[in-house]
């Protein structure tokens, strides 16, 4: 018995070898012939489905016989393709059964009229292709021959007077003033933050009306020019304004503030060849070496350098401005850090973004190709309203 799987299968084997082969087979062959049947009968309703959607197969008809389009059964194995063209043809077929003369009116859904009236006032869906915006008509004069407008892009962030600067131009041509990097960030805005922007001031007014946003806007801009002037005053006197001292806004930056030594506050830099200019929120030492600075007030969580948007950018062309003329700001060496400071108006403390010369490198160079455009749409007139 200790043996019995050994002796049992020399017991089956001698019994395998005394059935005839063919009873042996049968069973398999049976199998075999249930899966043909099968694969056929699925090839049968493929092909008839194939018949129904798309019809037969072209030949010449002899006589008067017409063409006809078979319409396969419906089974397990149909497909979804087969269901919509089954539906598309029931359509058809029971508009054309309908009297000559008569026709048949498709209705639409329909959204509440709350929200038709506010569907009309909206501008439509962002698109990723060609700029469709309204065109400023006009061409006007920009200080770039075409040669030095199209190397524009490779301008060192670290301006060194042995660099070619090829034809730029060492003042504006009579009348023209150089437009601020605001300006131009806000004209080179990508199409589909321009859209939502737009809706969202849509939205805004819808809510508040036309004088209830105007207020909202004058009040972001009073909160943050107060901001900037407290940080201002304390930057020179070390001493904190009486009014910021119970203000959630002010908590939320006062402890990085006493980590700082400012160098340059609140300074309007002008770049001397690519022609832009702005007001740079500080320079400033952080952690012993220098960073230009970038304040940012905002009500909702920034934890990421990419949700602060365009500030990086802002804060490179800034930097680059300063290195290309150090010695009007009372610096002796570029500066080659940055950071942007996110102040949160309900007092938690501030997320500060730091940003060292290899990111400034990066975000420089896309500065420059909002820059080039800027000045391209100036030259032919396509630069797009204000929003």
């Amino acid at each position: 018995m200790l043996n019995f799987p050994q002796n049992y299968l020399c017991l089956h084997g001698k019994m395998l070898k005394t059935v005839p082969r063919h009873l042996l087979l049968q069973h398999f062959r049976r199998k075999s012939n249930d899966s043909s049947e099968k694969r056929a009968e699925i090839i049968k309703n493929l092909y008839f489905e194939t018949k129904a959607l798309y019809g037969g197969v072209s030949r010449e008809l002899s006589g008067n016989v017409t063409p006809r389009r078979t319409l396969a059964e419906k089974s397990d194995l149909s497909t979804e393709m087969f269901w919509v063209m089954g539906r598309r043809q029931e359509r058809v077929t029971s508009v054309e059964s309908l009297p000559e003369g008569r026709k048949v009116k498709l209705k639409k859904p329909s959204l509440p009229k709350s929200l038709m009236d506010l569907k009309k006032n909206l501008p439509p869906e962002p698109r990723t292709g060609f700029r469709e915006t309204p065109r400023i008509a006009g061409n006007t004069v920009i200080p770039f021959d075409e040669n030095t407008l199209r190397d524009l892009v490779d301008f060192p962030l670290i301006f060194n007077k042995q660099h070619p600067t090829g034809n730029c131009p060492e003042s504006f041509p009579e009348g023209m003033k150089a437009p601020s990097v605001g300006k131009i960030l806000q004209a080179t805005m990508p199409e589909a933050s321009r859209e939502a922007l737009k809706r969202w001031k849509i939205l805004q007014i819808a809510e508040l009306g036309e004088e209830g946003f105007k207020k909202l806007q004058e009040k972001h801009l009073t909160e943050g020019a107060r901001l900037h002037r407290w940080i201002e005053g304390f930057s020179r006197t070390q001493e904190i304004p009486p009014e910021a001292e119970k203000d959630p806004t002010w908590s939320s930056v006062r402890e990085f503030l006493q980590t700082i030594q400012p160098k340059i506050i609140e300074s309007r830099i002008e770049h001397p060849l690519l022609k832009y200019q702005g007001i740079v929120d500080g320079v400033s030492l952080v952690n012993s070496e220098l960073h230009v600075i970038e304040w940012k007030k905002s009500e909702r969580s920034k934890p990421t350098l990419s949700a602060t948007f365009d500030a990086p950018l802002q804060l490179a062309a800034y930097l680059g401005a300063l290195n290309a003329n150090l010695g009007a700001h009372g610096l002796t060496e570029p500066v080659k850090r940055g950071a942007v400071v996110v102040i949160y108006t309900d007092g938690r403390p501030a997320d500060v973004h730091t940003l060292k010369l290899s990111d400034i490198q990066l975000f420089w160079r896309s500065w420059l190709l909002r820059l080039q455009e800027f000045w391209i749409r100036s030259r032919d007139g396509t630069l797009p309203e204000p929003i």
